[in-house]
């Protein structure tokens, strides 16, 4: 299982498998129901701010990356948005609910890309330092802050939504996941590596 996510209503709990999302009752009482895209490997599942929607990120190693957005009532596929030539990871949705950030690996540069709802790009960072990045949105949706992990070695990094440069934080030995934003946007969280 590479991913988790529960709804925001605490009702749904969204499990990434193989080929599959599986949307389980979250006090544990049944499969809700099975949601399959094209991409083999699911990396990330995330529910929308209003739990209408879930943002999934995967594809197949060195063939495809997909970024989907699934409608929660329905069960159906909404967008299947093919991005690149290998898994996408690292779902998150802007706090409007209105564009889904993700990371994509292309020939070795990381990327942080924006779409928005219909998939269309809205913003671009390349060159991001590392091999593995997990963005998350600040609550007043104006940056993204990302954990980059370089050999070991992981960096936070602060940087604008529409796709400024992004600026590193001194963060003594951050571990090499995000934490939280503080919910008035101030303040970040982040676990110390060690």
């Amino acid at each position: 299982i590479t991913s988790l996510d529960y709804s925001p209503d605490g009702k749904l709990l969204a499990v990434a498998g193989f080929h599959e999302v599986l949307l389980h009752k979250a006090d544990g009482s049944g499969l809700v129901a099975r949601l399959i895209g094209m991409s083999e490997r699911i990396e990330s599942v995330r529910f929308s701010p209003d739990g209408k929607q879930l943002a999934v990120t995967g594809g197949n190693p060195a063939r495809m990356g997909e970024v989907q957005i699934l409608d929660v009532a329905k069960h159906e596929l909404v967008l299947s948005h093919s991005v690149t030539f290998d898994t996408v990871y690292g779902a998150c949705w802007s706090p409007d609910g209105k564009q889904v950030a993700y990371v994509s690996d292309e020939s070795g540069d990381l990327e942080i890309n924006v779409v928005d709802r219909k998939g269309e790009l809205t913003s671009r960072l390349t060159n991001i330092p590392g091999d593995d990045v997990t963005p998350l949105w600040s609550p007043d949706g104006q940056d993204l802050a990302f954990i980059s992990n370089q050999d070991g070695n992981a960096e936070v990094y602060l940087m604008t939504a529409d796709g400024g440069r992004p600026v590193r934080i001194t963060a003594e030995e951050p571990d090499d996941r995000i934490g939280d934003w503080s919910p008035d946007g101030v303040w970040l969280a982040f676990a110390r590596g060690g």
